[in-house]
């Protein structure tokens, strides 16, 4: 049996690996980088080592240094939670080598599945369905687009190693095939260490689906149902389920069984999931195997009562599975939404930063695994997901209703989260009908985020306003403008009594009584309908949060200046314009050279932060004058990055 066990992780998994280890007698030590000093899995832990600071490479993904620790604390097992190590061939083997049990598939497993053009071949041997696609990594670009005419467009790009929606893209057509490409093998090589590519047809309407199993070495197999993957944005989930809407008990069974086949094929050991994409004839193909614990784990334990992560640790520790297939009697229904630090109406881009004010929510059915606290600092380094927020219900209607009553009982302030995203996601009339798939935020979200409806902007306006007044502390009327984007607007604050306003918007007159909660909550009735504002104020901006929505207010640049001219001049008027980093991030791959001419929305490079990969684009047509930066460079927020002439 396991005695001691090293967490080669960070964050909620940590934590829930953690109290894992505790409920079942196992002494734990954990690992942290720099960023992480203070993060809940060291503040919960008895003993905790440093890796120092620098890249990941040289913390969470630095192998010598993780072994060393787990020698010196005298842990007998690593566990590497999800992504990092986990499904890496080379630590695993050398744990084995060093005597410490890897908590995962054996090293030769992983090196077969880790290469997924291998397990695609051997699924086609054991007669399981696969997308047609690619049977060797992609070589160059022309072979690429000459398969591609083959199978015909669109076609997804997938990373040979590696999981968790990198090194993946959508290629519409051949004219993107070149950016893409460059792109998904970048990403893939910060990601996996290896940038190569293969190809697959892609598949419109279908649903991702998946079945997570427990091996043990005696030859015990089961799997745990299904799980609902469909929903997710850059090909990365946010939102899982089980059982899923979608499937009817045949098609349920045939796909259990082929789970169950695909892991005994491969002669798998320890927890996994086979995973699957459904069309909308209910035809499955496989996908891959993830060889590692997963980040939705948790939905599976609500409707089955398994505790995989424990269960997980008794394989890994040579113990025969505790359970059997015809023991697992799924019950209800469960949601999981991933609460990241991101902001969705901003494209999803990541939001570092400090959390000022945090309340978790709690009653009947409801789970949250969380990696936060309140002053805790969410650091751009790693992956932004700080929570998970986890409901079961005894129907799936009662699940939906429960998890939109957590999520607004969920509050995170000092950061942009995705929360007000699935309150609208679960209460989105396909959602609660089960009609979506692996599409939904392209057909539903990203062509509607930009109308979507201000409620509270009068109010928010209102609040800001009142906030400026009493900073001044200026007797009377106090008078200001603030502007939401481009928009102004004008306010005259008066008070009147303690805590009583009148404050005339626009020509409008309003009665606002404010009560202070917290230096920075405040509660505001305004002609009699009440609100709770959160006000966060940094670098001359005012964050308003009201309900599910963020105003950021601030004072224009120029006061009493005439109005500028919006008249077009005729004909084109040729710009110069430098783009800037809009985050503090790397620079991964440049794209273009000095010269070049550049096309409008043509990728120019690509930057990474918090393990997310994202494309900068040229403003308009023109010419690239100068790069600014360096691949591998780190920049800050507002560094430039490339300058554009010519442009039009």
């Amino acid at each position: 049996m396991i005695k001691k066990i090293l967490i080669a992780n960070r964050g909620e998994i940590a934590v829930r690996i953690l109290r894992a280890c505790h409920e079942l007698g196992i002494s734990v030590a954990v690992v942290y980088s720099q960023p992480d000093r203070g993060a809940l899995h060291v503040r919960y832990t008895d003993e905790a080592y440093s890796l120092g600071s620098g890249p990941v490479k040289d913390t969470y993904l630095n192998m010598d240094r993780i072994i060393a620790i787990a020698k010196k604390c005298g842990a007998g097992a690593i566990h590497p939670g999800y992504g990092f190590l986990s499904e890496n061939r080379d630590f695993a083997e050398r744990c084995q080598k060093e005597g410490l049990i890897f908590i995962g598939p054996t090293g030769e497993s992983l090196q077969y599945m880790g290469r997924k053009i291998r397990t695609r071949a051997f699924m086609d041997d054991v007669r399981i369905a696969v997308i047609p696609g690619h049977s060797e990594a992609v070589e160059d670009e022309n072979e690429a687009a000459e398969f591609a005419r083959k199978i015909g467009f669109p076609i997804i790009l997938k990373a040979v190693s590696g999981g968790g929606g990198k090194g993946i893209r959508l290629v519409k057509s051949e004219d993107q095939l070149r950016s893409s490409i460059h792109v998904a093998s970048s990403e893939a090589m910060a990601s996996f260490g290896s940038g190569s590519l293969y190809l697959e047809k892609y598949i419109p309407g279908a649903r991702h689906i998946e079945l997570p199993i427990l091996a043990d070495r005696h030859g015990h197999v089961v799997h745990l149902c299904e799980r609902e993957c469909s929903i997710q944005r850059r090909f990365q989930k946010i939102l899982e389920e089980s059982p899923s809407p979608f499937l009817d008990d045949i098609t349920r069974l045939r796909m259990a069984s082929a789970a169950l086949t695909a892991a005994i094929a491969l002669k798998y050991e320890g927890a996994g999931t086979v995973e699957f994409l459904v069309d909308e004839n209910k035809n499955f193909y496989f996908l891959e195997l993830n060889a590692r614990l997963q980040v939705e784990h948790p939905v599976t334990e609500m409707v089955t009562g398994v505790d995989i992560v424990k269960e997980q640790i008794r394989i890994a520790g040579g113990e025969h599975l505790q359970i059997r297939q015809n023991e697992i009697l799924p019950t209800g229904s469960s949601i999981v939404c991933r609460i990241y630090a991101e902001d969705p109406e901003n494209n999803f881009l990541p939001s570092p930063g400090r959390i000022d004010r945090i309340q978790i929510p709690g009653g009947p059915g409801v789970r949250v695994d969380i990696g936060v606290y309140e002053g805790f600092s969410v650091p751009i380094d790693y992956d932004p997901i700080v929570a998970k927020v986890i409901v079961w219900g005894r129907t799936r209607e009662e699940a939906i209703v429960r998890m939109d009553r957590a999520l607004k009982e969920f509050v995170i302030k000092g950061i942009k989260t995705n929360i007000p995203f699935h309150r609208w996601l679960i209460n989105h009339k396909r959602f609660i009908e089960g009609d979506f798939n692996t599409q939904f935020l392209e057909e539903e979200f990203y062509p509607k985020a930009s109308k979507k409806r201000r409620r509270y902007k009068e109010a928010a306006l209102i609040m800001g306003a009142i906030k400026k007044a009493e900073h001044m502390k200026r007797p009377g009327r106090f008078k200001t403008t603030l502007a939401i984007a481009e928009d102004e607007f004008p306010l005259q604050v008066e008070r009147s009594k303690e805590n009583l306003y009148r404050v005339n918007l626009a020509g409008q007159v309003y009665n606002a009584d404010v009560y202070e909660i917290s230096p920075t909550v405040y509660s505001l009735i305004l002609n009699d309908k009440s609100f709770e504002v959160d006000i966060t104020e940094r670098n001359g901006m005012m964050d308003v949060v009201i309900h599910d929505e963020t105003y950021s207010l601030r004072e224009p640049k120029t006061k009493g200046a005439a109005p500028i001219s919006r008249k077009v001049p005729a004909g084109p008027v040729p710009l110069e314009k430098t783009v800037t980093a809009y985050m503090p991030a790397m620079v991964l791959k440049i794209l273009v050279v000095n010269g070049e001419s550049v096309k409008k929305d043509q990728v120019l490079m690509v930057i990474e932060a918090m393990k997310m990969d994202m494309e900068i684009t040229s403003p308009g047509h023109g010419v690239v004058k100068e790069i600014h930066i360096k691949e591998g460079q780190s920049v800050i927020q507002g560094a430039p990055l490339v300058t554009i002439v010519d442009m039009v």
